[in-house]
């Protein structure tokens, strides 16, 4: 079955594309999770895994997320918004339930 020109021009973008984010490898190639072998056989892992790949990655977020601004934090609790006094009329209508003379 022949592939119409543009499905095959998408189909050639999305295989081209490359992800943006990394995430460090969990499992080893047998199955093992790298959260359950002694600290020192999981830190001797992935530095051999960082310098495989050039740990280029890591590096890149890291520097982008430090160099990125940050807002201020919130204060908690955090203040009530100012409030307008009524007036000695607006108080009136309140309390007669919005009716007026």
């Amino acid at each position: 079955v022949a592939m119409s020109a543009f499905r095959t021009s998408s189909v050639l973008r999305m295989a081209a594309r490359v992800p943006g984010i990394k995430f460090p490898t969990r499992r080893l190639p047998d199955g093992t999770r790298v959260s359950d072998l002694p600290a020192a056989e999981a830190k001797a892992f992935m530095e051999n895994v960082a310098a495989a790949s050039g740990a280029q990655g890591a590096r890149t977020s890291y520097g982008f997320a430090v160099s990125r601004p940050r807002p201020p934090p919130i204060p908690y609790p955090r203040p009530d918004p100012p409030r307008a006094t009524l007036s000695e009329l607006e108080m009136e209508t309140v309390m007669l339930g919005g009716a007026r003379d």
